[in-house]
C-alpha cells in the first residue's frame, strides 16, 4: 500500500492498482492532455517535440485533484526517466524502477 498526502496534507493511502487505474481513468488522461497541450506538446527539459509526452507529477499532494498548471509537467521518456533518477527515487507506485518519493511507498508495496 502507498500513500501520498491529500490537500490537507493528511496522508491518504492508495494501493498499487487504484494508482493504476487512476491512471487510466478519463480525469486523468483529461488533465494529462491538457498539461501536454499548456506545454505546446514539447518536454520541458530538452525541448523536444513529440506527440506522445509523458505528463510528471511533480508532488503527489494533490493527486486525484491535480492542477495542470502547476501539478504537472510534460517531459520526453528519456527526459522523465532522467529526473526519476536524478531525484534519487528508487520506484514508482506503478512499479516502474527509477524513482520512488520515499515514505510514500512502503517497503514490500507491489
Amino acid at each position: 500500500m502507498s500513500y501520498y498526502h491529500n490537500g490537507n496534507k493528511s496522508r491518504t493511502y492508495i494501493s498499487k492498482q487504484a494508482y493504476l487505474d487512476y491512471l487510466q481513468s478519463p480525469e486523468w488522461k483529461a488533465k494529462a492532455a491538457k498539461r501536454r497541450e499548456i506545454d505546446n506538446n514539447t518536454c520541458q527539459l530538452c525541448g523536444r517535440q513529440q506527440a506522445e509526452l509523458e505528463v510528471h507529477h511533480i508532488s503527489y499532494f494533490n493527486l486525484k485533484s491535480e492542477n495542470p498548471y502547476v501539478d504537472l509537467i510534460s517531459l520526453c521518456p528519456k527526459c522523465h526517466e532522467s529526473v526519476h533518477r536524478m531525484m534519487c527515487r528508487i520506484t514508482s507506485p506503478d512499479g516502474r524502477r527509477g524513482w520512488a518519493d520515499l515514505p510514500y511507498i512502503q517497503k514490500g508495496d507491489s
